[in-house]
């Protein structure tokens, strides 16, 4: 009986670490995604080229 509350509590552990470091890798990942938007919206900037959304077809203004 012991053995098995040992087990279960050392799943239950295992469990929140791996919960914590999924968590940890995807706000990572988003921060990531997120500053290669920003990096690609500098160089449409600094290009001067317009920005088409290929979902609307409708020119995005990136100064506003």
């Amino acid at each position: 009986m012991i053995e098995s509350l040992t087990n279960l509590h050392t799943g239950m552990q295992q469990s929140t670490q791996q919960t914590e470091v999924s968590a940890a890798v995807l706000a990572k990942s988003i921060e990531t995604v997120e500053q290669a938007g920003e990096n690609v919206e500098s160089m449409l900037q600094a290009a001067g080229t317009p920005f088409t959304d290929p979902m609307i077809g409708q020119r995005i203004d990136l100064n506003a």
